[in-house]
């Protein structure tokens, strides 16, 4: 079966220190007091948002690139006068970008996936609950779709392929 071509736009990274990051000492260094339970700082240079929760994990939210988000995280710790040293990573969902042919029919998806999904007229959109993998799929009238809460690059293919298969199935595409 041919693979639908996706971009991974971001995905969210937690890091666990070896020794946890305390709060007020986060705050001191940013200069900024918590929101609620957490710390959130959002570096418009690195366009990287780090969040410090209560147990004084950090999540890194913004790339795509686990890489990049060890580095952040641990310029984040060292700038703290921290220690890096046994930082463990945890990698988190994904959110995804693709375009399938279009336009689709999105009232007619609508129709024959009651119950599984919403149009969204705020985002103008079909909003589908995909049960399997348990990820919102974005779908617009153009082809564009956005997955959210996907795990792993093959759940992102997955999810594509079995939509794509079901607007066709439905014959959902608009002819142009």
């Amino acid at each position: 079966m041919t693979s639908i071509p996706y971009s991974i736009e971001s995905q969210t990274f937690r890091f666990i220190p070896g020794r946890p990051l305390v709060m007020p000492k986060v705050c001191d260094f940013l200069g900024i007091s918590p929101s609620g339970s957490v710390v959130i700082h959002h570096d418009g240079d690195l366009g990287i948002t780090f969040i410090v929760d209560v147990m004084g994990r950090l999540v890194v939210h913004g790339t795509a690139s686990i890489e990049v988000a060890r580095t952040a995280a641990a310029s984040f710790v060292l700038g703290m006068d921290e220690d890096e040293e046994g930082m463990v990573a945890e990698v988190g969902p994904i959110v995804a970008s693709a375009t399938l042919t279009g336009p689709i029919d999105l009232d007619r998806l609508a129709i024959r996936w009651r119950g599984e999904c919403e149009l969204d007229d705020r985002l103008d959109c079909l909003r589908l609950q995909e049960p399997r993998h348990d990820i919102d799929v974005f779908i617009w009238e153009d082809g564009r779709l956005i997955l959210s809460d996907a795990m792993s690059p093959s759940v992102v293919e997955d999810v594509l392929r079995q939509v794509d298969r079901r607007i066709n199935e439905i014959g959902a595409r608009k002819s142009t």
